[in-house]
């Protein structure tokens, strides 16, 4: 009997993912849209920002990896997300030197535990790079 309703909220739980999933892509895309129109009056009024353009975009950027997190349910994914979640505060942020070595560190932190957790996608990079560097 508890075997059921375990089945059926993990059943459910699922289908809600899937559904939350929808509404932020749906959202991306449409926030999407209203940034390349933004940034078309912008450059015409002659009043573009730069730091407003890549505040949208890695905002957008994070809520596609976001959605592949949801869909996905791997560490890479999951990776990905906390990586760009990271790097944008980093650029955006006008912090203090300590606090963006802080970032830094994440970020480093992060790239050490994909290797450690992963280590097929990181083998697969050092090949990458090695078969370059004999060309």
């Amino acid at each position: 009997m508890l075997r059921k309703y375990q089945t059926f909220l993990l059943k459910v739980s699922s289908i809600l993912e899937i559904i939350i999933a929808c509404i932020v892509l749906i959202t991306t895309i449409f926030v999407s849209c209203l940034v390349v129109l933004n940034t078309i009056t912008s450059i015409q009024n002659g009043n573009f920002v730069m730091e407003d353009f890549m505040s949208l975009s890695l905002s957008m950027i994070v809520g596609i990896e976001f959605v592949k997190m949801l869909l996905l349910h791997t560490p890479e994914s999951i990776i990905e997300v906390l990586l760009y979640a990271v790097a944008r505060q980093i650029i955006l942020s006008h912090e203090s030197a300590l606090e963006n070595l802080i970032g830094v560190l994440a970020v480093a932190v992060i790239f050490m535990l994909r290797s450690r957790m992963i280590p097929e996608v990181f083998e697969g990079i050092c090949k990458k790079y090695r078969n370059k560097d004999k060309k």
